[in-house]
């Protein structure tokens, strides 16, 4: 009797958990194992451009609501062809609408200049000096770029540490730059703002974590996933003790970059240069990302300060960790680094 029971008991369970699965009630939440160095989605970003002609006189179709990227330009006050250090001003030449259209997401861009690749050097917006043309984006022109799953690579997998797979984006380590005067090491000194408080390669000061964990944060992850991410204490020292004065605060973020010490981290399988050379999508040539013809992969940023306070880390595009990048450029892709609390919100 009492066996019989325990066998009904058990066919009641497992009854109960087919109707749950299948109404949907019900997420086997450790079902799939993840390892690191695999790729999973998680969030939604614009990077695949549309080519297809039919479909493109279809969003040409659509009303749109345009809003401006406000990009910084450099202003030249002393006619010497080229921006002045600390006169950079937002323009209005770069924008672009959200829409749905079919039930997919799409972005249109265009733009009536080209976006420098540095700020100040307004020389640096012509069309034979720029790497939205160069990677066949022109003026006065509309593309679309469909919202796609982001891909991810685990590189901890019991931390869950996320390394976005491409580059998506690409921004200045800070929108302006202002000089003055020397720093602790007797190199001219660049600074983020006009109080001269804080130096151009600080990044707990810096526009990039403001966009990290604003603009790509509410622009990517829905309310699900937002939950699901965690605030990480990112390491903000500089890369070497002889530059310490240009380490700034640590921070709490949600979003973040590499840093120096990830990059060389082996045990994020950083075991080789093409560990971590990385190439772009297209939303982000689009956006002006510099493409290197020999391989058609990028430089991206690290988040450490490095040699001078205008200079920060980076990966080239061969793969090699550098810290020779200014701060001011426009062109060095972006690949967010996140932390999740558990995988319930990742697909394979």
């Amino acid at each position: 009797m009492e066996e019989k029971i325990k066998k009904r008991f058990f066919v009641l369970v497992l009854i109960t958990v087919v109707i749950a699965v299948l109404s949907g009630s019900f997420v086997l939440v450790n079902a799939i194992s993840y390892n690191a160095e695999d790729i999973v989605s998680f969030g939604l970003y614009p990077q695949t451009k549309v080519t297809d002609e039919d479909l493109i006189k279809q969003l040409d179709k659509q009303s749109l609501s345009w809003k401006s990227y406000g990009y910084y330009s450099g202003n030249d006050i002393d006619g010497d062809g080229e921006g002045d250090v600390g006169t950079m001003v937002q323009g209005d030449y770069m924008k672009y609408a959200d829409f749905t259209y079919s039930f997919q997401k799409f972005r249109a861009v265009k733009f009536t200049e080209y976006r420098p690749f540095r700020p100040f050097n307004i020389t640096s917006s012509t069309a034979t000096n720029n790497f939205q043309k160069q990677n066949g984006y022109n003026v006065n022109t509309v593309y679309y770029f469909k919202y796609e799953p982001l891909k991810w690579r685990i590189i901890d997998k019991e931390k869950k540490l996320l390394l976005c797979e491409q580059i998506i984006d690409n921004q200045p380590f800070n929108n302006t730059v202002y000089e003055y005067g020397a720093d602790d090491y007797y190199f001219f000194a660049f600074w983020s703002d006009e109080s001269y408080k804080f130096y151009a390669n600080n990044y707990e000061k810096s526009s990039l974590r403001q966009w990290l964990n604003n603009d790509f944060y509410n622009l990517s992850f829905n309310d699900d996933e937002k939950a699901s991410l965690l605030t990480r204490e990112i390491d903000n020292s500089a890369y070497s003790k002889e530059r310490e004065e240009y380490s700034s605060n640590n921070t709490f973020d949600k979003v973040s970059l590499l840093s120096y010490k990830d990059a060389n981290n082996k045990r994020y399988g950083f075991t080789s240069i093409e560990k971590l050379a990385a190439n772009g999508t297209d939303y982000a040539k689009c956006q002006g990302l510099r493409v290197y013809e020999f391989n058609m992969n990028s430089n991206y940023r690290l988040t450490t300060a490095s040699f001078n306070s205008l200079q920060n880390c980076a990966v080239t595009c061969e793969g090699y960790v550098a810290h020779t990048t200014k701060d001011d450029k426009s062109f060095d892709g972006i690949r967010p680094l996140i932390q999740i609390s558990d995988y319930k919100n990742v697909n394979r």
